[in-house]
């Protein structure tokens, strides 16, 4: 079998060169890698705490409401303004909850609101009794449930407290993975643009045809 050396030379050559293609396409998908890490922020992160925001906005708003149910229940049109306040502040609680099901970032991000709404769920339980004893003016009962109910606000308070941590955290991670992964990068595409010039420059010292006899 004869091979010439030229031929051999430009079998070097395609060899590197798939070599500078492979580590161009690595350099591609890292720097996808730096943009998503990057972008996690702006897609999941800020979206995330907007949301847990507003939830905790109307899960105040509700308590605040409930407690001025309790504190004028003897003004007839103030109690009914209040206990209306109650009702659509849970209603838009329960709405945040479901607009937050599709950010959930993983496991524990979703065991976080899977807690926060099952405490939630329970203390309505709660507040209906607080409202019927009120309304039944039996106002002494319904204020002992309500102070016995606020512990069970403070622990959902204390949940969505840990998870608006948690999402930060995450957006810290995410910042933290796009540095790293842009150092790779670099370092790869520092690889990719040096191999291509030495195969560049390996091709134009190919001589010309020479004939080399390769053992049959």
């Amino acid at each position: 079998m004869k091979f010439t050396l030229k031929l051999k030379m430009a079998l070097l050559a395609g060899v590197a060169l798939c070599g500078v293609v492979a580590l161009t396409a690595l350099s591609y998908v890292q720097t996808n890698k730096v943009f998503d890490a990057a972008n996690y922020a702006n897609v999941n992160t800020v979206p995330s705490l907007k949301v847990l925001g507003e939830l905790r906005r109307h899960f105040l708003r509700e308590r605040m409401a409930l407690d001025a149910f309790v504190v004028n229940i003897g003004d007839a049109r103030l109690a009914s303004e209040e206990e209306s306040q109650v009702a659509a502040e849970h209603d838009k609680v329960l709405e945040e909850i479901k607009a937050y099901e599709p950010l959930i970032s993983d496991d524990k991000d979703r065991a976080y609101l899977k807690d926060f709404g099952e405490g939630f769920s329970t203390a309505q339980a709660g507040i209906h009794e607080i409202v019927a004893e009120s309304k039944s003016h039996h106002d002494a009962h319904g204020r002992e449930l309500l102070l016995a109910l606020n512990a069970d606000f403070e622990k959902l308070g204390v949940v969505l407290a840990q998870h608006v941590d948690y999402n930060i955290s995450l957006g810290d991670k995410g910042s933290q993975e796009a540095q790293a992964e842009r150092k790779l990068a670099l370092v790869m595409g520092k690889f990719t643009a040096e191999d291509a010039a030495k195969s560049i420059q390996n091709s134009r010292r190919i001589p010309e045809l020479v004939s080399v006899q390769v053992g049959a």
